[in-house]
């Protein structure tokens, strides 16, 4: 009989606790927030704007446009292609 007890007792407790926390949660998160806003919209800034980075550069026409610009950039400088070259050649 005892153990049962223990173990209702318990069950109380916990879930009491739970309730009580989740009451106390978005308070907590509301200060946090208030405090933390600057660094907050920075964080959300950079990851929106590497998230739209992304999402452009992995369509194929800026993907080509991005590999057509950089190798443009390599041929035009015979100093840069011979090394580009030696480097792809292994030489």
């Amino acid at each position: 009989m005892k153990p049962m007890l223990s173990l209702a007792k318990k069950v109380v407790v916990i879930s009491a606790k739970l309730a009580f926390a989740l009451f106390k949660f978005p308070v907590k998160v509301y200060r946090f927030m208030v405090k933390h806003a600057i660094l907050l919209g920075i964080y959300s800034f950079l990851k929106l704007m590497a998230m739209v980075t992304f999402k452009i550069l992995r369509r194929p026409f800026f993907l080509g446009m991005l590999i057509g610009s950089s190798g443009l950039y390599v041929m035009i400088d015979q100093e840069r292609r011979k090394k580009v070259l030696a480097l792809l050649g292994g030489k």
